[in-house]
């Protein structure tokens, strides 16, 4: 069996592959900004979160209100603000650190490859 060459055997489809590796660039890189838009958006919600947190959090009182059911709920549900901007800022670092860069690696080594191996028909022959 002989091996096939994409440069030869397939001559007459250039214009298909190029296509096709341009789709993949565009691709690659829509969803690079997707990723990118995603993390900021996660990195906003946690700052206004914590704003929310700061603006309503309760002056500290040593008096008996601060042992009611209501205002030890109200403190709970101000942790738990503080615990679910957390959650958001880790997601964006995870974006970032894991899919931000693969996607970035990606689009460069497609994009090299396109250049090393997608040649015009021009020199193909």
């Amino acid at each position: 069996m002989t091996e096939l060459n994409w440069g030869e055997t397939l001559w007459d489809q250039w214009e298909r592959i190029q296509e096709h590796t341009e789709n993949g660039l565009d691709f690659t890189k829509k969803c690079y900004e997707f990723v990118k838009d995603r993390i900021k958006l996660e990195s906003d919600y946690a700052k206004n979160i914590r704003r929310l947190k700061k603006q309503y959090k309760l002056k500290n009182s040593e008096d008996d209100a601060a042992n009611y059911t209501t205002i030890k709920a109200y403190n709970v549900i101000l942790t738990q603000l503080e615990l679910i901007a957390r959650d958001h800022e880790l997601l964006a670092e995870g974006l970032q650190e894991k899919v931000l860069e693969r996607l970035k690696n990606i689009h460069k080594e497609t994009t090299n490859n396109r250049k090393n191996y997608v040649i015009p028909p021009t020199s193909c022959k």
